[in-house]
């Protein structure tokens, strides 16, 4: 390769790391500005996604802002290919974690919302015969 090959071959690698860089420094912009909100209140939504999502989101941020510059760099076609194929399915995986971690904010905020170890007013632990007989109970069956 001639010396200006190796000067493309350099401003696209540089450009790619750059853009790298910058979609990890959205996430962290984002995520501390999440942290702050949570830290702020007693909201569990958002402390919840703070703690379960930031690590697929640094996945994702990323690699989101190599998928748009992708197009603009000077890339032999084959490679290009190549990478295209290798972002794409990663943002496949980071979605599919992202899901999941979703799944389990869902399941934070239910468990926070339908607590069973906690006491009621009524003075039992959250599921349990209160002012109805035995025989209520029996039909019913608390889950």
């Amino acid at each position: 390769m001639s010396a200006t090959d190796w000067s493309i071959v350099a401003i696209n690698v540089g450009s790619a790391v750059g853009v790298i860089v910058a979609g990890l420094i959205i996430h962290a912009f984002v995520f501390v500005a999440l942290k702050r909100m949570a830290a702020r209140g007693q909201n569990l939504l958002e402390e919840s996604i703070t703690r379960h999502c930031a690590a697929p989101l640094r996945l994702i941020f990323p690699l989101l802002a190599l998928d748009i510059v992708m197009p603009s760099l000077k890339i032999h076609p084959a490679i290009d290919d190549l990478v295209q194929h290798v972002i794409a399915l990663s943002l496949i995986e980071g979605v599919a974690w992202l899901l999941i971690r979703v799944m389990v904010v869902a399941e934070d905020m239910l468990v926070e919302r339908f607590r069973i170890d906690v006491q009621t007013i009524s003075g039992h632990a959250g599921c349990g015969p209160s002012s109805r007989s035995s025989a209520e109970w029996r039909r019913l069956r608390c889950l």
